[in-house]
């Protein structure tokens, strides 16, 4: 029989595997309320928290923006990370999830408004968009995410909050490959609350978008212009 013990009761344990023995699920709930901050693995507690997250923005380029209309595409992600729940990573491998808060949207659908919202602000480009905007868009902007975790590394110590993506460029008028580029930001957490939490996501964020506006200015600056 395997037996889990609440390493840390912010995020939910993984369900354990059947054994065959049913007779052994009701100790288990018992030993689960018995057991120093497990109890609330069976009580359902307060509801979820939805939480928005905030990052800052880059500052406004200096000089004309450049001539050209981007979309930024839907991002793609792994099933452990392209929902609307707050991953940790434990261990390297185990994927738990943060009890009391969740994101307020899927996040793929997060990281593409934020990489609309920091170019826009970056201001280096005529128009950044979505699809959907109308945009008569040159180029396309592809990522895929890697990582979007609380990374639980050393005992008794907050976790790191890291987000990495894949970066694409693309001329949608020729088809060619303009550049790609591999985005990766952390940032420890101060601690354990979800708002130490959601800080420390909010700050690698930040830097992750900071790094993709420049790459991206740098790549389409580097551009000849066409006579």
């Amino acid at each position: 029989m395997t037996a889990y013990r609440c390493a840390n009761p912010a995020f939910s344990p993984p369900a354990p595997r059947r054994t065959g023995m049913p007779a052994i699920l009701p100790a288990l709930a018992l030993l689960a309320l018995l057991l120093p901050g497990c109890g609330k693995i069976l009580d359902p507690g307060a509801p979820i928290t939805q939480v928005l997250l905030a990052a800052r923005m880059p500052a406004p380029a200096q000089g004309k923006a450049l001539p050209y209309q981007l979309v930024v595409s839907q991002p793609v992600a792994g099933s452990d990370i392209a929902g609307d729940r707050i991953a940790g990573l434990m261990h390297g491998y185990e994927v738990r999830y943060l009890d009391s808060a969740k994101w307020s949207a899927r996040v793929p659908d997060m990281l593409q408004r934020l990489l609309v919202d920091s170019l826009e602000a970056a201001n280096v480009l005529a128009g950044v968009g979505t699809d959907e905007s109308g945009l008569d868009p040159q180029i396309r902007l592809s990522t895929d995410i890697t990582r979007f975790y609380l990374l639980y590394g050393q005992p008794g110590k907050p976790p790191v909050a890291e987000v990495s993506f894949r970066a694409r460029l693309t001329d949608l008028r020729s088809g060619t490959a303009l550049g790609n580029t591999f985005v990766e930001a952390a940032q420890p957490s101060a601690g354990e609350t979800p708002q130490e939490l959601i800080a420390a996501f909010s700050m690698a964020v930040s830097r992750a978008l900071a790094k993709n506006s420049e790459w991206v200015a740098a790549t389409l600056s580097a551009i000849p212009p066409k006579k």
